[in-house]
């Protein structure tokens, strides 16, 4: 009984802590806003790579049942990553970091463009020559600009101030 009523005294005491806004500031933005923004860049960029492997996965895909599978992941990280960023978007007054998510959110779907109008077609016809073509030529230059922007949005979003214009 003690035992249990410390357990919850302990829970309780994290819960208060971890949910308290205290007025900390860290570069004009409450601590906890801050480190929300940046959890959210850090996962749609991890969602970007994840859409990068899951699409050379459909280049080896044997059946369709597993082309399909993997369309239906990538589609659903589509969702996940448009809304992080108009999430980080909202997040922010500051005009710079909104461009860069802007900017980063045009480079993404035009790289979501290429993959579903170009590549995955081709990969479903197993046409794996001409889809690593486009790859080579399309979504790799789109990745490597993913990345440096990305890199760049976050970076300035740890030195910025979130609720600032």
């Amino acid at each position: 009984m003690v035992i249990a009523a410390v357990v919850i005294a302990i829970i309780a005491v994290a819960v208060y802590f971890a949910t308290k806004d205290d007025g900390s500031k860290s570069s004009g933005g409450s601590f906890k806003n801050q480190v929300s923004a940046q959890a959210t860049l850090n996962n749609v960029q991890t969602s970007v790579g994840t859409e990068s492997r899951l699409v050379r996965q459909h280049l080896d895909a044997t059946d369709a049942a597993t082309a399909g599978s993997l369309e239906q992941q990538m589609h659903k990280l589509d969702v996940q990553i448009v809304q992080g960023l108009a999430t980080f978007e909202q997040s922010t007054d500051n005009a710079a970091l909104k461009d860069k998510a802007h900017a980063y959110d045009h480079l993404y779907r035009q790289w979501v463009s290429i993959r579903d109008q170009e590549v995955l077609p081709l990969s479903r016809i197993s046409d794996t020559d001409g889809a690593n073509a486009i790859i080579s030529k399309s979504l790799e230059p789109l990745e490597a600009q993913l990345n440096t922007s990305g890199t760049e949005l976050s970076s300035s979003s740890r030195g910025a101030k979130l609720g600032e214009p």
